[in-house]
Order: C-alpha cells, then sequence, then structure tokens
C-alpha cells in the first residue's frame, strides 16, 4: 500500500457525510461519456467486490441496466435492493436517466470519470467513424451535463481523471477504497496492469 507522502491525487470527492461513509447499504453509479475511460474505473470497482451485474462482459455493463426503459430499470433496482447491500453499475450515459432515477436508489454514491476531450473525441472518430465536429460536440455536451448533475445531486461523489488514474493506478486504488469503504486489497499490484491502456480487461 502506498504511504500517504507517495500518492498523487486522482480524483475529486465531494458530498461524503459520516453516515453516508459508514452507512451498510450503498448504490454504486459510474459513468462519464463513452470512451472516456469508464471501462477501466468501473472495472477496478469490480475488483474491489461491488456487484455490477450477472454475466458482465469486459466493459462491465449491466445488461439489465445499460439501453433499458427506465420502468426495467427500476425493477432492476428493487432486485439489487434485496439482493444485496452493496452494488451498483456502469453506464457512460447514465447522467441521462439519473435525474428519474436518483430519487429511487438507496444511499446512492457516483464515480464520474473524466477524459480530456481530444482524446474521448478522437476515440469516438476512430471507433464509430464520426466526424470531429459532431463528436466534440456531443462529448462536451455529455461532461457538461455529468458536471452538472454532480453539483445538484447532494449525494457522494468521486470525480476521476482517466489520465491521472491510468499515470498513478495504486493511488487511484488507495482513493477508491476509501470512497467505496472498503479494505486495500493486500495484492496491489494488479490496478497496475489492469489500468493499461490498450485493451478491455476482464475481472
Amino acid at each position: 500500500m502506498l504511504d500517504q507522502k507517495s500518492r498523487v491525487s486522482t480524483s475529486l470527492v465531494w458530498g461524503v457525510r459520516p453516515g453516508r461513509k459508514s452507512a451498510s447499504q450503498k448504490t454504486f453509479v459510474c459513468f462519464g461519456v463513452p470512451r472516456g475511460g469508464t471501462s477501466a474505473i468501473g472495472g477496478v470497482m469490480r475488483k474491489l467486490g461491488i456487484f455490477m451485474g450477472h454475466e458482465v462482459p469486459n466493459n462491465h455493463e449491466d445488461k439489465d441496466m445499460v439501453g433499458r426503459p427506465n420502468p426495467q430499470r427500476l425493477e432492476t433496482i428493487k432486485k439489487r435492493d434485496a439482493e444485496h447491500d452493496v452494488w451498483g453499475w456502469k453506464d457512460p450515459n447514465a447522467a441521462n436517466y439519473l435525474p428519474f432515477l436518483a430519487p429511487r436508489l438507496r444511499n446512492p454514491h457516483y464515480v464520474i470519470v473524466t477524459r480530456d476531450i481530444v482524446a474521448t473525441t478522437k476515440g469516438h472518430m476512430r471507433w464509430h467513424s464520426r466526424q470531429a465536429k459532431s463528436a466534440v460536440a456531443d462529448v462536451a455536451v455529455q461532461q457538461q451535463r455529468n458536471v452538472m448533475f454532480s453539483l445538484y445531486c447532494d449525494a457522494p461523489v468521486m470525480m476521476v481523471s482517466y489520465e491521472k488514474a491510468i499515470l498513478h493506478p495504486k493511488s487511484l486504488l488507495a482513493e477508491m477504497v476509501e470512497f467505496v469503504g472498503c479494505d486495500y486489497p493486500q495484492d496491489d499490484e494488479w490496478v497496475v496492469e489492469f489500468l493499461a491502456p490498450g485493451v478491455y480487461k476482464d475481472v
């Protein structure tokens, strides 16, 4: 485990209150922008033991939450609450529907992943054959939507810099452990490889 002097901050955290932090029941939502690093950070959350869906692929998206209508999401939330004290899901676009779901979440905690707008836009151009102008416009709008939600959600927020996380993976891990409220893993070497860019990683 990194000592405090060796840590480099990779995130901003606000809204954490003693009662919320110590509560045994929490719901985590990891979101950001598509091609913006949410798979890497969502995968770390799963590695720390947070249940984030059944038969989740290596992009760590729960098929029962992502791309579903809100009534179906509400049914999944009820089921997950009954089965797990702590659970969550990862969806880059979650801010688009969280204003509707948030009042129905049990002790929500939000992990918002940010990435350089140029790098994110280039991901859209490479993987979705988009033009730069339209892609950067969509990325900027989604980033603004995420920030505005975070300011008014009245819940704990951890805003992660993807760039800083991949440069300082053990620092990210230490900060995530504190936010999630779990024990720091005895072996932390896995996070270096897990956050190395290139390909999606299985859990």
